[in-house]
């Protein structure tokens, strides 16, 4: 059930106030290291878990920030909050809203939060889900190469176009020709049509 002072997209400054009344739970780290997501659950000011996909989202962007010299005001608030929290251990106040946030041009990472309590009692705990769209979509063109029985170029191929890239810039990163990405996107689908049109 939603706090009283929660609307359904900002989650309050403060976490609902309850005195714990028995020591706080942990939750082990291996219940998350197997989900594809990145799952963290903080207080206001302390990371308590953050599962390995979590870990490695952050990481790359809060090394990216720092090799680019970027000020962390370039990357969504909301992000760098959470990866300074991951990276570093601890961050001034954790405010985190939902939302989908462009942190490179292609880089879209949707964030759904919510304070939790994990055992009668304990103090309110914010769980954080982190999806790395981009790579959402790569594992799905990857299940569909299984499924279509793609070759290895044409999975290469799709894997890039699922991802956004445009034909020419195809082209550029496989090192081929703009006439070899057409003839492999037209295989694709001619392998994938005939299953979509019977389901």
């Amino acid at each position: 059930m939603m706090p009283p002072n929660m609307t359904p997209n900002m989650f309050p400054t403060k976490p609902p106030t309850k005195p714990p009344t028995k020591p706080p739970i942990t939750p082990p780290i291996s219940l998350f290291e197997s989900l594809l997501d990145g799952v963290l659950i903080a207080t206001e000011t302390e990371l308590i878990v953050a599962n390995d996909a979590a870990r490695q989202i952050c990481t790359v962007l809060w090394h990216r920030a720092q090799s680019e010299r970027r000020s962390p005001l370039q990357v969504p608030t909301d992000i760098w909050q959470v990866c300074q929290l991951v990276t570093t251990g601890h961050v001034d106040k954790l405010t985190v809203q939902d939302g989908e946030y462009f942190v490179e041009p292609r880089q879209q990472i949707r964030m759904r939060s919510h304070w939790m309590t994990l055992a009668e009692g304990d103090r309110p705990y914010l769980l954080v889900i982190l999806e790395d769209q981009d790579s959402l979509r790569r594992r799905a063109a990857r299940a569909e190469a299984r499924r279509f029985r793609l070759t290895r170029r044409e999975t290469e191929i799709w894997e890039l176009h699922r991802a956004g890239h445009s034909r020419q810039e195809i082209a550029d990163l496989c090192y081929i020709t703009l006439e070899t990405v057409k003839k492999h996107l037209k295989s694709v689908r001619a392998k994938i049509e005939p299953w979509e049109a019977a389901g």
